[in-house]
């Protein structure tokens, strides 16, 4: 018989253990060999946890409690859940590798059936034990107080020492919870007189270091907390359930502020577009068109390797059912939104100026909402094009993809595969991915711009000329003032013009007052050309051929020797003006890092910040006309207001704009007063 049995190919033996469960081992499948394959797969840590949640949440949970903890001599990773709880049927079917479900997604995560195996291979390296505990329904006032000898529980517990070595699933199921169980249920479970499931993994006590470690880990990219923050942000935010590390709740990343916050909306439809629509030889996206707030219609296509959209007319498409909406949210001042999170990333161990970019990275990326859960898409690295003011309009974007309806196609469409953590860009269905871009970079590009940019770069630019005007008219006033005063001078003068046969004026006959100094070369102080400062091939913007703003003969604005006569020297030989119309470069930037070597207190540092400010405002006022978005924006970008971060913001932007320049540049009135008091002491 048993010779028969073990000739045919397909034969199960059938192993009862003591509680009649029979455990099946084929033949044409190793369980040792999937085991250790999966220790292979690449799922992070923070992958498998949230396999572990999506469990839970799948379970009905509201209410979910992670525990890492030491229990004897041994390390227990502990996932607590409420929800409906579990059966012993129901236990046994968990276990069961690969189940594929191509029925109803809504509300639900699995759908593979290898998140919970391949976490509990990664978790446990395939030792030690693997125990479920549930309650599958309510006990009632009565059996409260002995709820163990009820039928409400079930307990399922995997020995995977023993399924490596067999090669099949080693596990034990009952109605009941064991004895030695009891205090895990009561310590650990949510609520221990309702429903719910326990599951306890048994840990080396390398992978629970590695845990402790990860749940705080200063590097962004290995720490949970923040894993769990922006994977269940929405879930979180919107009171879906709740999250807890050992007892310590998680709470959603903080919204971004609105007053540097842009936000818009586009809608993925399934259509039927008309042809002739397109050009011809082109490859076109023939059955899908993209909506906007206003009510326009766009397609995209490719012609010569480059992406197009085209504004259709009502004539030229039959619009079908919804499939995706593409919630875009865009951040006008990354300083603001860093600042935002120092407080929330902090308490869970990371440094927001130490992980700036990948932050960023995180924030602006792209992304898959499924159910509620965010699925990140990796990077993507196209090359943006086109007018580079509006670079921020891409680049400081996070966009989400959210389906009306989780389908099979909605998973194929956008890549969710067994990992659903990740998404790779290039495996995207090709349409969905080129009308991302459509919707990026030729849709959402202008339209941030036009609204949230354009405004402040015109409001900037009138200030500019209304800064230039109220100087000029300050310059003129003065100017009057001392012809006066030279006037009343003449007329209180012992001896005439008459008299002793000279003027007021040096030996080379030229006045003192310089009045017109900057008239001698004959040239406009925006340079030879004319041309604004942008120039015309987007160069700096001190003109086509490199020159400062100032004149092409690189005179000082305010005199030929830029009045530095009166100064008195520094510490170091550098300038210091009493009174006085500026600093050129070499002495601002000798200034700035004397200011850096004080040795002041963090207090003294905070007080000079409003001077600092007003530095960094003077420069961008006296430069900026036609600058790019990213100046206008991009130069302010300090993840934290330090006194350190100021002087370097001011040195950028000085080296920007003066960098070979005789001239004196602006903000040095403010940087000298702000030295002298620094290095007084």
């Amino acid at each position: 018989m048993s010779s028969s049995v073990s000739q045919l190919p397909h034969t199960q033996i059938m192993i009862s253990n003591q509680n009649s469960i029979n455990l099946q081992k084929n033949q044409d499948f190793s369980l040792t060999g999937t085991l250790l394959n999966y220790l292979l797969y690449v799922f992070t840590l923070a992958n498998c946890f949230v396999e572990n949640i999506d469990n839970c949440l799948d379970n009905g949970a509201n209410i979910v409690k992670v525990y890492i903890k030491q229990i004897g001599n041994k390390w227990k990773l502990i996932f607590a859940a409420n929800g409906k709880g579990m059966n012993k049927e129901q236990l046994n079917i968990a276990q069961i590798i690969s189940q594929h479900n191509n029925g109803d997604l809504m509300g639900k995560q699995g759908r593979f059936g290898h998140g919970y195996p391949v976490s509990r291979s990664k978790f446990t390296d395939n030792k030690g034990r693997v125990t479920w505990l549930s309650c599958h329904s309510p006990l009632n006032d009565d059996e409260i107080e002995r709820k163990f000898v009820t039928d409400k529980f079930a307990q399922c517990t995997i020995d995977m020492d023993e399924s490596m070595r067999v090669s099949y699933l080693v596990k034990e199921l009952s109605n009941e919870i064991s004895r030695r169980n009891e205090d895990l249920w009561n310590d650990f479970a949510v609520d221990n007189t309702k429903t719910g499931v326990v599951l306890i993994y048994d840990l080396e006590e390398e992978k629970a270091q590695e845990i402790i470690t990860n749940l705080t880990h200063p590097c962004i990219k290995y720490n949970l907390k923040f894993n769990f923050m922006d994977v269940y942000n929405s879930k979180l935010k919107n009171d879906v359930f709740k999250l807890y590390i050992d007892d310590e709740e998680i709470h959603p990343l903080p919204d971004w502020p609105a007053n540097i916050t842009g936000t818009t909306e586009k809608y993925i439809y399934d259509a039927v577009i008309n042809d002739g629509v397109f050009p011809d030889e082109c490859h076109a996206n023939r059955d899908t068109i993209i909506g906007d707030q206003n009510g326009n219609r766009y397609a995209n296509y490719t012609s010569h390797g480059r992406n197009h959209k085209k504004k259709l007319k009502p004539t030229e498409y039959t619009q079908n059912e919804l499939k995706y909406t593409i919630k875009s949210k865009f951040c006008r001042n990354k300083d603001t939104l860093m600042y935002t999170l120092i407080t929330p990333l902090n308490n869970i161990g990371i440094n927001v100026q130490e992980n700036i970019q990948a932050i960023s990275e995180i924030m602006f990326g792209d992304s898959y909402q499924r159910n509620g859960k965010t699925l990140k898409i990796s990077k993507d690295d196209t090359r943006i094009s086109g007018d580079k003011k509006m670079y921020c309009c891409v680049n400081n974007v996070r966009n989400t993809i959210i389906p009306v309806q989780v389908t099979p196609e909605t998973d194929a469409d956008n890549n969710v595969s067994i990992n659903k953590s990740e998404i790779k860009r290039s495996l995207m269905k090709l349409e969905v991915n080129k009308t991302l871009y459509v919707v990026k970079s030729l849709i959402n590009k202008k339209e941030l711009f036009d609204e949230y940019i354009q405004p402040i770069v015109d409001a900037a630019a009138a200030d500019a000329v209304a800064a230039t005007a109220a100087a000029t008219a300050a310059a003129a006033t003065a100017t009057a003032a001392e012809e006066d005063e030279v006037d009343s001078d003449a007329d209180d003068s012992v001896y005439s013009e008459e008299e002793d046969g000279e003027d007021d004026e040096d030996d080379d006959g030229e006045d003192d007052d310089g009045e017109d100094e900057e008239e001698e070369d004959g040239e406009d102080d925006d340079g030879e050309d004319g041309e604004d400062d942008d120039g015309e091939d987007g160069e700096d913007d001190d003109g086509e051929d490199g020159e400062d703003d100032d004149g092409e003969d690189g005179e000082d604005d305010d005199g030929k020797d830029g009045n530095l006569a009166q100064a008195s020297p520094g510490r170091h030989g550098v300038v210091q003006h009493a009174s006085h119309n500026g600093l050129t470069l070499t002495h601002a930037l000798a200034k700035l890092q004397e200011m850096k070597e004080c040795e002041l207190t963090e207090t003294e540092k905070a007080n000079t910040f409003r001077s600092l400010e007003t530095v960094i405002y003077k420069i961008l006022h006296s430069k900026l006309d036609h600058e790019t978005a990213e100046v206008l924006i991009g130069t302010r970008n300090r993840v934290t207001r330090t006194f350190e971060n100021y002087i370097n913001d001011i040195e950028d932007l000085l080296m920007r704009w003066w960098n070979g320049s005789p001239n004196i540049v602006a903000g040095g009135g403010d940087i000298d007063t702000l030295h002298r008091e620094l290095t007084s002491n």
